[in-house]
């Protein structure tokens, strides 16, 4: 979905962000890439996170369009991420993903 996106085929993208049944975690970083911060905000507080769900909001960089909103901070806050959040994204920045090669 996050690269029918990026090819610009969002018709398609969105097609796939509804059909995401069983992973709100996996929900939540579709509409936020697909730029639905509302609706991705609304379905992470709809939700407490499970064990899962707290490494996507840690490190998956699909979530980083709602890391700013003040709904994502308080949310944070409220289940006690604070501190991990802000080791995760330090660590993130000194470890950057790697992209394949082209050939």
């Amino acid at each position: 979905m996050i690269a029918l996106n990026g090819a610009g085929r969002a018709a398609e993208a969105r097609i796939a962000a509804e059909s995401i049944r069983g992973s709100n975690a996996g929900r939540v970083a579709a509409l936020s890439v697909l730029g639905r911060t509302e609706e991705a905000l609304a379905a992470l507080a709809a939700e407490s996170p499970s064990i899962l769900s707290v490494s996507y909001l840690l490190y998956d960089p699909a979530i980083d369009p709602l890391r700013q909103d003040r709904r994502f901070v308080r949310l944070r806050a409220e289940i006690g991420m604070v501190e991990a959040h802000t080791r995760a994204q330090a660590w993130r920045a000194t470890n950057p993903a790697e992209k394949p090669e082209r050939k």
